[in-house]
């Protein structure tokens, strides 16, 4: 399942993929100041608070009324700022949801993966929410492929004990083009994290044939 990331992966545009399509204009940055993004975040709002008050209270605002619900502007807005980000990332978890709602059908015979994205730890204006993909994905048998969290131990098994709490099979992929001579350690990482199974790119098949033959014994 590809979802609306560079790679298909789950996060918004982060303007990476120029090898794919130019998006040079596509920066790092939040991607809902649409209508339909802004009439969703008011809506969802309101369901949670229930009421222009209770709203105002937690968030130290004065929105008279539901359409003047707003995004907030800095992260000084404490609670405002965290129900954004929440609502941001939710939204892409929903939609992953709606997606394999509609293509499970059609494939109900094939085993199916997702990309869940893989920084660590990722920048919130990615809206990639590990611990929410695991949990809406729990007992489907969708297998995960994230990209490997570069020697970073902590995000590693941060985001593997979410896999394992829920239930998700996970391969791994070096992110990008990656030297398999230089640095082993992220293959390391996702081995003891609990990866079973190792996604590489054709180009690093070929490249790096004899360093990922003699790592293989690790793998098994």
């Amino acid at each position: 399942l590809c979802i609306t990331g560079d790679w298909g992966e789950g996060d918004y545009a982060t303007g990476g993929a120029h090898t794919l399509i130019d998006m040079r204009t596509a920066g790092s940055r939040y991607w809902c100041n649409d209508s339909y993004a802004q009439a969703d975040f008011r809506q969802r709002m309101m369901a949670k608070y229930g009421s222009m008050d209770a709203l105002n209270t937690a968030w130290g605002t004065a929105f008279a009324v539901p359409g003047d619900i707003a995004f907030p502007s800095s992260p000084a807005q404490k609670r405002h700022w965290l129900d954004f980000n929440w609502w941001y990332q939710q939204s892409l978890v929903r939609f992953a949801d709606d997606l394999y709602q509609q293509v499970k059908p059609m494939f109900s015979k094939t085993h199916m993966g997702l990309k869940p994205g893989g920084a660590a730890p990722p920048p919130l204006y990615f809206g990639q929410d590990t611990i929410g993909f695991a949990r809406t994905f729990r007992e489907r048998n969708v297998r995960f492929q994230p990209a490997s969290c570069d020697s970073r131990y902590f995000w590693a098994k941060w985001r593997a004990s979410a896999y394992r709490f829920y239930h998700i099979p996970f391969s791994s992929e070096a992110g990008g083009a990656y030297a398999w001579e230089e640095d082993m350690g992220w293959l390391f990482n996702d081995i003891a994290c609990g990866m079973d199974e190792l996604y590489e790119f054709p180009v690093h098949l070929e490249k790096y044939k004899d360093s990922i033959l003699a790592a293989s014994e690790h793998m098994t």
